[in-house]
C-alpha cells in the first residue's frame, strides 16, 4: 500500500495538512507520493480528484482502496492508515 497526497502550492489547507501527513506516514512506514494537482493531470484524472487536499490509499496494482478529501485530525489519520497495514 502507498499513499498519494494530492495538493497544490496555493492551497492553505494543503500546506497545513502536509506536515501532519508526513509525520503520520513516517511513523507508520507508509510510502507517500506527493502529487501537485496543478501539474500532474494524468493522476488527477485517473483518481478523479476534484478538490485538494485529497489523500488516496492505493494497493500495489494502483487501485484506490480509500480516499478522503479535506484535512483530517492527526489521530483519525493514524487510525485510518493503520487499518491498511
Amino acid at each position: 500500500m502507498k499513499v498519494l497526497y494530492f495538493s497544490t502550492e496555493w492551497c492553505g489547507p494543503c500546506r497545513a495538512f502536509k506536515p501532519i501527513m508526513q509525520t503520520v506516514t513516517q511513523e507508520l512506514g507508509f510510502p507517500v507520493n506527493y502529487v501537485n494537482a496543478d501539474y500532474e493531470s494524468e493522476l488527477v484524472e485517473k483518481y478523479n480528484i476534484t478538490s485538494v487536499p485529497t489523500l488516496v490509499v492505493v494497493d500495489p496494482m494502483g487501485n484506490a482502496v480509500y480516499r478522503n478529501s479535506g484535512v483530517v485530525p492527526r489521530e483519525q489519520l493514524a487510525r485510518t492508515l493503520a487499518s491498511f497495514k
